[in-house]
């Protein structure tokens, strides 16, 4: 379900995620930006990394990993990060029920 739920995530994340309806394969694009906010020690990190690029493999889309260190509550705010590890897709977290939260920070 975590697999079909991100390739979803992936497939729409210009499109903010509006169903859960099967996407069909020849809609999926060829590559994709995600971009990892984290904070240093991290336990979920090499997991979170890990499922992205399997899910990538799987649906043979190319996924480049930007991983970015948060050190502050400025950055972590200017970045939109929620907790660590935040996952986006052209800025927008994946967590449906994230996306409207200004509770950013380092934790």
């Amino acid at each position: 379900m975590v697999d079909r739920v991100l390739a979803l995530i992936i497939y729409t994340g210009d499109h903010i995620m509006r169903t859960l309806e099967p996407v069909r394969k020849e809609e999926m694009p060829k590559a994709i930006l995600v971009r990892v906010l984290y904070t240093l020690g991290c336990p979920n990190l090499t997991p979170t990394i890990n499922l992205i690029e399997k899910v990538g493999r799987e649906l043979g889309i190319a996924v480049t990993t930007n991983r970015v260190l948060i050190s502050s509550p400025d950055q972590a705010a200017e970045l939109r990060c929620l907790g660590s590890p935040t996952v986006q897709i052209n800025g927008i977290d994946i967590e449906p029920a994230a996306r409207g939260s200004i509770n950013f920070g380092l934790g």
